[in-house]
């Protein structure tokens, strides 16, 4: 059964890639854009319990320390 994790920077974490892709929406069309964050999306195809789910997003698949 397919499980897809979203991987984010906590809040007041700076998000470089964010802002770069804001920043390239703002010169290449000429949009106002306050502010674009990141998600990181992995798609699993096994059969996991919900605990074991949680470990993978919590652990390899992040940095626990700015990421949720």
């Amino acid at each position: 059964m397919p499980h897809r994790i979203e991987v984010g920077f906590r809040e007041g974490v700076r998000d470089a890639h964010g802002e770069k892709i804001r920043d390239r929406v703002r010169d290449d069309f000429g949009l106002a854009v306050d502010a674009v964050k990141t998600i990181e999306v992995y798609t699993t195809d096994m059969e996991l319990a919900t605990t074991d789910l949680e470990k993978l997003a919590s652990g390899p698949f992040s940095d626990p320390v700015i990421q949720d």
